[in-house]
């Protein structure tokens, strides 16, 4: 029978009895009147006046009352190579396999971290013992480690120059869907040769990290944050090697979005003068025209008058539609460039605050772009109506006109396709 099988059998014998258990002596007590069947799968067991005991410590595996018991006794299991198993009646049992690194909970396979995370958090503990036996006359990373005590010390030539970190010597309660082991693997290969300068800035984020510099708990807080400490520690040395300052590009990205909209807001106001030009000259074409009466000659002058009006706003357009895509062509080049820099190629998540005022850039052209087509086609529609209006007051009938409209039309479409909105805005 393997170690599995033994305390699942053990479990169905005890659950339905009184138990009693001496966590000094390591003794359970059994209140039954049928002992023999207790007595037949546990050879151990002594008879008592009520019923039978038996110690925990005289099976192949490693045997605990409940997670508390386990939680004060934790060392003791981890100096050994045996299987776990905690009994817990009053909520779920658990069992673990070590050399299989397989867990169960009420006799079900879990994934579950319960117990490889106090394996990994005794590693810890024994890193930054090891850290702190080194001797570098350069940089010492721990400068005291006293395990009577259970507390680490940390020293800094900068204020405040003491960071005191303890832990207590109960198993902390750990997230048990979190496997600490892959960040104290990160740790680890820090102090690698290749990383040279990196716990450095390791140790002076755990500074950072702790405002109380003489925390009772930061050791465990420590283990628990580790991946977050780790992160800001390998982001500025990422700096570092590339002799960057991010708050010196943020503040010139900054600049570059101020000349972006300054740019903009240029389009705009010449946008908004043609804007405010267009009813004036629509009307006064409009009224000229009325009162003419059909007089040829100057009816003739206020279409070449129109038509003129309509070539030069579309040129002028033309040209607004040429800034706007290369504003835009321009800031996705400067972002680009900023997205290609080896530190932000490891870094993803430090180009958020450059990728919002990118987009925020695209939708301020992207608007820009809908007003201007929203204005170009009310001008032409609006300056052709004009122009059959002017011709039909010439005696021309509307049959005649449709042709030389057709051709209009087909022109002004040719128009906008091929130079006023031949390439689309682009967010990359």
């Amino acid at each position: 029978m393997n170690n599995f099988n033994h305390f699942q059998n053990l479990f169905e014998v005890i659950k339905d009895h009184e138990l009693n258990y001496n966590s000094d002596t390591e003794i359970i007590s059994i209140k039954t009147n049928d002992i023999s069947k207790i007595e037949n799968f546990i050879t151990s067991a002594t008879k008592i006046n009520e019923g039978v005991e038996f110690s925990i410590n005289n099976f192949d595996y490693l045997f605990f009352f409940d997670e508390s018991d386990f939680c004060i006794k934790w060392k003791k299991w981890i100096n050994s190579n045996k299987d776990v198993a905690i009994l817990n009646l009053r909520s779920k049992s658990k069992f673990y396999q070590k050399t299989d690194n397989i867990f169960y909970e009420n006799f079900i396979k879990k994934n579950s971290f319960y117990f490889k995370n106090a394996i990994t958090y005794n590693d810890f503990i024994n890193f930054f013992i090891l850290k702190s036996n080194e001797e570098n006359n350069k940089f010492q990373f721990v400068d005291n480690f006293d395990t009577n005590s259970r507390k680490l010390f940390f020293t800094s030539s900068k204020e405040p120059g003491k960071l005191v970190l303890s832990y207590p010597s109960e198993l902390p309660n750990f997230d048990d869907n979190i496997d600490y082991f892959i960040v104290l693997d990160n740790l680890k290969n820090s102090f690698e040769p290749i990383n040279k300068y990196l716990p450095l800035f390791i140790k002076n984020e755990i500074f950072k990290y702790f405002d109380d510099k003489n925390d009772t708990n930061g050791f465990v807080t420590l283990f628990e944050k580790l991946k977050e400490i780790l992160n800001l520690a390998d982001k500025n040395y990422q700096i570092y090697l590339h002799d960057l300052s991010l708050d010196k590009i943020k503040s010139d990205y900054k600049e570059y979005k101020q000349k972006y909209f300054a740019s903009q807001n240029d389009i705009l106001s010449k946008i908004t003068t043609q804007v405010i030009a267009l009813p004036i000259s629509i009307a006064a074409s409009a009224f000229s025209l009325y009162n003419l009466k059909g007089d040829i000659f100057p009816t003739l002058i206020v279409i070449f008058g129109l038509i003129s009006y309509i070539i030069y706003v579309t040129f002028i357009v033309s040209i607004y539609f040429g800034d706007i895509l290369t504003l835009n062509i321009m800031a996705q080049k400067d972002y680009k460039i900023l997205k290609n820099h080896p530190f932000f190629i490891e870094n993803t998540d430090e180009l958020t605050y450059f990728n919002e005022i990118k987009d925020n850039i695209f939708d301020r052209l992207k608007s820009l772009k809908i007003g201007l087509n929203i204005f170009t086609f009310i001008m032409w529609i609006s300056s052709i109506c004009l122009v059959i209006y002017s011709l039909k007051m010439l005696s021309i009938t509307i049959n005649n006109l449709i042709l030389p409209f057709l051709i209009v039309a087909f022109l002004f479409c040719l128009i906008y396709v091929r130079f006023l909105n031949k390439l689309e805005l682009k967010n990359e």
